[in-house]
C-alpha cells in the first residue's frame, strides 16, 4: 500500500430532465478535514485528509410533494452531523466513520 496522499477532483451538476419543470435533486461535496462543503475550487480539488471526503447525492423523490426540500434537508442533515460529530470525534477509524455516517 502506498503512503502517497490521495487527491480528488470532483464536480457536481444536476439536470431537471424531460419530465419535470424543476429540479428536486441535491448533492454535496465536503472536505471533512477542513470542514468545508461547497463547490469552491478548494473543495472540488483537494487532498483527502485524515477525516476524509463526503460525496452525497439525494434524489428528489420523483415529484413527491416537497421533494426538493426533502433532498436538500437530507444532504444538509448528513453534512452537518458529519462535520460536528465525526469532525470532533477523537477516534478516527474507518469503523467510527461508518458509525457516524449511519448515525446521520
Amino acid at each position: 500500500m502506498s503512503d502517497a496522499p490521495m487527491h480528488v477532483e470532483v464536480f457536481g451538476r444536476t439536470d431537471v430532465g424531460t419530465t419535470r419543470d424543476h429540479n428536486e435533486d441535491s448533492f454535496l461535496v465536503a472536505n471533512l478535514t477542513t470542514r468545508e462543503a461547497s463547490l469552491q475550487p478548494s473543495v472540488r480539488n483537494h487532498e483527502v485528509g485524515h477525516r476524509g471526503t463526503l460525496l452525497m447525492v439525494a434524489d428528489g423523490m420523483g415529484g413527491a410533494a416537497a421533494g426538493e426540500l426533502a433532498s436538500e434537508m437530507a444532504t444538509e442533515t448528513v453534512c452537518t452531523h458529519m462535520l460536528e460529530a465525526w469532525g470532533n470525534d477523537t477516534e478516527v477509524t474507518d469503523q467510527r466513520f461508518a458509525y457516524r455516517l449511519k448515525e446521520a
